[in-house]
């Protein structure tokens, strides 16, 4: 038997994840970080270990006119 292929769903930030108390005793790049991990996760929490080489720039990509 055949299983279809899964499909990528879209993932949502809640809008209180921005007034977390334990997400604001963290900096802004490790708040980033998670909030970047969790768009990626499946809906078991996993990463795609496809990931491991565009991971980063996904969860905190360049911002315009900065230089790295």
């Amino acid at each position: 038997m055949r299983t279809a292929p899964l499909l990528a769903r879209i993932r949502t930030i809640k809008p209180e994840a921005f007034v977390s108390e334990s997400l604001a005793t963290v900096s802004l790049t490790a708040e980033r970080t998670f909030l970047g991990l969790l768009t990626q996760a499946d809906d078991q929490g996993r990463l795609w270990a496809g990931h491991r080489q565009t991971l980063p720039t996904k969860c905190v990509p360049e911002r315009l006119g900065e230089s790295t």
